[in-house]
């Protein structure tokens, strides 16, 4: 085995994350990818894949516009997600049980039940988002290319954003 084939045969789905702030993380994203597929094909083998884009909550420092994480989602079949690990722990919770969910699907041949129960002591609901939301959990099931919406509020930072020098 070299040394890739090492650290690709025992995955039974890939998780690629970039940061949409910093445009030398996408491109690493696309060599890993091209990488995957490579294996992958030369394997015979098929696994779920998926692309995220992260730091969402950093929109004024975008460096990555969401269509070309989509676009290369789409190049090489892989799912696509854009989500923020900083402030919305609940929508990288979901990322990884959808892979989850489509990795038991591949392996099984059928999907289990989701994973991720809300914790209604930190987000409380109206009926009008309660209904939003229910409309985009049934949009998510439907759609690859999915940017979750729900939002917490912000608690304040005392830390400065500095964005990542190029």
């Amino acid at each position: 085995d070299s040394e890739p084939d090492r650290y690709l045969k025992w995955a039974d789905a890939f998780l690629i994350v970039y940061s949409i702030t910093n445009r030398h993380t996408f491109d690493v994203a696309r060599d890993y990818l091209e990488s995957i597929s490579l294996y992958l094909k030369g394997q015979g083998r098929e696994c779920p894949v998926a692309l995220v884009g992260n730091k969402i909550d950093l929109e004024r420092y975008r460096q990555v516009n969401k269509s070309e994480g989509a676009s290369l989602a789409t190049e090489y079949d892989s799912v696509f997600y854009e989500t923020t690990a900083a402030e919305e722990y609940d929508l990288v919770e979901r990322v990884f049980n959808r892979v989850i969910q489509e990795t038991h699907h591949d392996k099984y041949g059928h999907l289990l039940q989701p994973l991720y129960i809300p914790d209604d002591r930190s987000t409380s609901w109206s009926p009008v988002q309660q209904h939003q939301n229910q409309q985009q959990h049934q949009h998510a099931h439907q759609s690859q290319h999915v940017q979750f919406q729900m939002r917490r509020p912000k608690s304040p930072k005392g830390v400065p954003v500095i964005p990542c020098p190029q």
